[in-house]
């Protein structure tokens, strides 16, 4: 050790050593990784999910059901869909206001 900084050959020589920061993440760090991938895999798999379209207007304030998994708004639309829809849109939106933070960031 040099200065409380180990060196690369000792983690190989000491088998118990992992890199793994999962491992030291605090519960609520493992729940907030947990929720954003879960977001971006339903906003991945939105059109698998639900694939009507979001503005198809069908009976108004219709309770959940089957068809309507959340039901629907005043206009008939579908609520579960357009929740979809709209995670397929934040991904695109989101983007570029994190990579933009990321640059200014580091």
């Amino acid at each position: 050790m040099l200065f409380g900084k180990p060196r690369v050959g000792d983690a190989v020589s000491r088998p118990g050593v992992k890199f793994n920061r999962f491992s030291k993440m605090t519960i609520g760090s493992r729940l907030a990784l947990l929720c954003i991938a879960l977001l971006v895999v339903v906003a991945v798999a939105a059109p698998v999910i639900s694939p009507e379209d979001p503005l198809a207007i069908t009976v108004s304030y219709q309770s959940p059901s089957v068809g309507h998994l959340l039901g629907t708004d005043n206009v008939g639309r579908g609520l579960m869909t357009r929740v979809l829809s709209g995670t397929r849109r934040w991904r695109v939106i989101a983007r570029p206001f994190v990579l933009f933070a990321f640059v200014l960031g580091a």
